[in-house]
C-alpha cells in the first residue's frame, strides 16, 4: 500500500504536468506558424469589438452569405488560408446584417477585408473568389 507521502508526490506531479502542458500551449498561441482558429463574428458590437482590439496583429475578416454559391466554395480556402496565420482571423455571414455591408461599402461576395489593429481601420479590400493561396499572397501584399 503507497504511503500518504507517495501519493502527494503523485498528486504534485500530475499538477506540475498539466501546468506545463497549459503554459506550452499559452505559448503557442498567436505565433507564426501556430494554429489559428478562425471568429464566427455574431453581429455588428462582436465585428466592432474585434476592429478596435490591440494585440499587435491584423483582423482579416471573410465577409459572406448562405446563399452565395462562391461563398461556399470559398469556406474552406479562407479556413486553410486562416491556418497558422500571423494575424486574427474571423468571418461573418451578412445577410441580415445591412448597416456591416453598408458601412464597409460591400459591393459584392465573397469579400475579405484587412483590418489595422487597434483603429479598426480598412487597411484593404478584395471582393471575389480566391485559394488560400492567393489570399495568403494578397495578405502578404498589402
Amino acid at each position: 500500500m503507497p504511503t500518504p507521502g507517495c501519493i502527494v508526490l503523485a498528486v504534485l506531479a500530475i499538477i506540475v504536468a498539466v501546468l506545463i502542458i497549459c503554459i506550452a500551449v499559452l505559448l503557442a498561441v498567436g505565433r507564426p506558424g501556430a494554429p489559428t482558429t478562425v471568429i464566427t463574428v455574431q453581429d455588428r458590437p462582436h465585428l466592432e469589438a474585434l476592429r478596435r482590439a490591440d494585440d499587435g496583429r491584423p483582423l482579416l475578416v471573410f465577409f459572406h452569405t448562405p446563399w452565395c454559391k462562391f461563398c461556399q466554395r470559398m469556406q474552406p480556402q479562407f479556413e486553410a488560408a486562416a491556418a497558422g496565420a500571423p494575424h486574427r482571423c474571423a468571418q461573418m455571414d451578412v445577410h441580415e446584417q445591412p448597416q456591416v455591408v453598408a458601412e464597409l461599402a460591400l459591393e459584392g461576395f465573397p469579400t475579405v477585408v484587412l483590418f489595422e489593429p487597434g483603429s479598426g481601420e480598412v487597411r484593404a479590400q478584395r471582393a471575389g473568389f480566391c485559394d488560400d493561396k492567393a489570399l495568403r499572397r494578397w495578405v502578404e501584399s498589402v
